[in-house]
């Protein structure tokens, strides 16, 4: 059996948090992310913003674990490749969720097919 490294990502629901996901290491900064058990494809209540398929490079931060202590954990800070289809779409879903993010104009045109998909299902 595989042993999985664990690193972290950003996930919105009510608010932004960050949660715990299984990966494998790539490289010496990155990893793909291979198993989540808090993932539904079919939520688009809950927005991870790296998902199973990503490969994600990630960096060594400190952040507090649930007894209020700060640890070093690895959490992944940007995408840099992915199997997972209709991924630019899904990552539109997630800047325009996440309350810190504002789209800039390079980012309305980079999304505008996506923004006319989601145009037409609304």
């Amino acid at each position: 059996m595989e042993i999985l490294t664990t690193i972290y990502v950003a996930l919105i629901e009510a608010m932004k948090s960050f949660v715990p996901v299984g990966a494998r290491r790539t490289g010496e900064n990155s990893f793909l992310i291979v198993e989540s058990k808090l993932y539904d494809p079919d939520d688009n209540s809950s927005l991870f913003e790296f998902i199973p398929g990503d490969t994600v490079e990630v960096q060594r931060q400190f952040r507090k674990n649930h007894m209020g202590l700060n640890e070093e954990v690895l959490v992944a800070t940007r995408l840099l490749n992915s199997k997972v289809q209709g991924r630019n779409l899904y990552t539109l879903m997630f800047l325009i969720s996440d309350q810190n993010q504002i789209l800039s104009a390079s980012q309305l045109v980079q999304y505008e097919t996506e923004i006319r998909e989601l145009r037409k299902n609304v």
